[in-house]
């Protein structure tokens, strides 16, 4: 048996923390879908991710995402792909896509910084599986609206 005789601390109450920023997604890609610019929007910021060719790899995600949802899945199994089946859409090496998965990844955590911390969690992985973990999201092609996603 263990008895101990010190005195025990208070329990600590903390202050509420903050709700989740949501965020929003918007993909412009090209026709011929080459070049995929990517905007990050939260707090009615706007930040412009660039062209980057990872951009590709989320827009096929947010893609599946919004199928998902037209398919009428609920919100937490939405969008997952696997990925070896990522690869393939990509018509890239499973080692590639890991790469950019986690260029991707970097890229939300550096964009968002300590402002934007719900940033890091905008791509999710489990189990050997991938997927773009937002409810807003709009697809430009070319000059038209290909699609739109919002809660």
């Amino acid at each position: 048996m263990f008895f101990s005789a010190t005195t025990i601390a208070v329990t600590k109450h903390l202050e509420c923390q903050k709700a989740a920023k949501p965020m929003a997604l918007e993909f412009n890609v090209s026709q011929d879908e080459e070049d995929t610019q990517l905007t990050l929007s939260v707090d009615d910021k706007h930040l412009d991710l660039g062209v980057r060719s990872h951009h590709y790899l989320l827009l096929l995600l947010a893609r599946t995402r919004i199928q998902d949802k037209d398919a009428g899945l609920e919100s937490d199994v939405q969008g997952w792909v696997y990925r070896d089946d990522l690869a393939k859409a990509l018509g890239v090496q499973t080692n590639h896509m890991n790469i950019m998965v986690h260029r991707a990844r970097k890229q939300f955590v550096d964009s968002g910084g300590e402002d934007y911390p719900e940033a890091t969690f905008l791509l999710e992985t489990r189990c050997g599986r991938v997927r773009l973990n937002c409810q807003d999201i709009t697809i430009i092609k070319g000059s038209k609206l290909e699609t739109r996603m919002t809660t």
